[in-house]
């Protein structure tokens, strides 16, 4: 997600690339960075569950749009997995 955001902030769009180590970003890009992954939800179906709900509570918003968008295949199906358990808690 880091890589396509700035790529996005670059004006330079393109389709999801393979994970890297150490990407290279300007300070503004980092704030920016930061503002936009501050509602991710990283986790287990607990943590999900638990992160969905708080940002639910702070925005007081009546439905999510639920984004996955992983290079592998199988990550995203395990994402979704996840989501699909938190949902049950």
């Amino acid at each position: 997600m880091i890589q396509r955001s700035l790529g996005i902030f670059r004006g330079k769009r393109s389709a999801l690339l393979p994970p890297v180590e150490g990407v290279e970003c300007s300070p503004e890009e980092r704030m920016a960075l930061a503002e936009r992954m501050a509602l991710f939800v990283v986790g287990g179906p607990g943590r999900v569950a638990k992160g969905l709900q708080e940002i639910l509570d702070a925005t007081q918003a009546d439905e999510l749009i639920l984004v996955s968008e992983t290079y592998d295949r199988a990550d995203r199906l395990e994402s979704l997995r996840i989501i699909a358990e938190a949902k049950a808690h």
